[in-house]
């Protein structure tokens, strides 16, 4: 509950924000005057699993109001595009609206926002992608977003992360496979072919995030065996000459002889002159 009065005091700023009084006004508005936010919704699929909510408008019609700006000649709909949808195949002509004044682009896209996960509708990775969205098109930093949809800052950090995935898991997440909590514990591996590995396994085996918690520990564990840098003094000094040469940091990992060098670098630059002095002494 605490977090609907989060949300709702919200919206509420944002709209004194937004527009002078009156800011908003209740109407009913016909299909036919609508259509789609033009910088699109947070949600991806409109569409999906529509079928009972077309059952319902055709039984006891739109209930909950869209929430719509002036555009010319007909209204934009910042949030409530799947009832509108909805009513169409219904073959309801008139829906509830209320409509909103002087709404910016960002405005709108948070409101639709806030609609969306006060009715719960979001998919985790669509929640994650909105956030981003406010973050690159409107330069709008975790904090600020926080504040504007009645989040902790650390919420939408950690919603975030999900953008972190692969391709092919995010879609999983998506197509509402793999939840949520599934999909961050899985960033734990760091490697993709892992996660994604990992990611069908859960799918195909029905893990629990229990579970898979239980399994990064495993990876933890035999990685930290595995990995375990080498203290011979002999390693060190190659180590030191290595450094010496390179002009960074490097690790020598040895296990019976066997292992890896490690070379790090913090940036491209860093990263192109390390190549090429190693492929000048390829060259030598």
């Amino acid at each position: 509950m605490a977090k609907r009065k989060a949300l709702g005091r919200g919206i509420d700023a944002l709209i004194s924000d937004a527009a002078e009084d009156p800011a908003r006004r209740n109407a009913r508005l016909g299909v036919e005057q609508l259509e789609p936010l033009s910088i699109g919704q947070p949600r991806g699929e409109p569409l999906r699993d529509i079928e009972e909510l077309v059952a319902s408008v055709r039984e006891q019609g739109v209930l909950q109001p869209l929430w719509v700006r002036k555009k010319g000649h007909k209204y934009e709909i910042i949030a409530g595009e799947r009832r509108w949808r909805a009513a169409q195949k219904a073959g309801v002509g008139e829906v509830p609206a209320i409509i909103f004044k002087d709404i910016t682009n960002q405005q709108a896209l948070v409101l639709a926002l806030i609609e969306n996960l006060q009715r719960e509708d979001l998919n985790p990775m669509e929640e994650a992608e909105s956030y981003a969205r406010l973050q690159k098109e409107f330069s709008l930093t975790q904090e600020e977003i926080a504040s504007k949809v009645g989040k902790d800052r650390s919420t939408v950090a950690n919603s975030m992360r999900l953008l972190d995935l692969p391709k092919k898991v995010k879609q999983l997440v998506l197509d509402g496979k793999l939840s949520g909590s599934h999909a961050r514990t899985l960033l734990a591996f760091k490697d993709d072919l892992i996660i994604e590995k990992t990611a069908r396994d859960i799918v195909e085996k029905g893990l629990t995030v229990r579970e898979l918690e239980s399994k990064v520990t495993a990876k933890r564990s035999k990685r930290k065996v595995k990995g375990k840098e080498s203290s011979s003094p002999q390693i060190k000094v190659v180590v030191e000459k290595l450094q010496r040469a390179m002009g960074t940091k490097v690790k020598i990992v040895d296990r019976n002889g066997k292992g890896r060098i490690e070379i790090g670098y913090s940036s491209m630059a860093e990263r192109e002159r390390l190549i090429e002095i190693l492929i000048a002494k390829k060259r030598h």
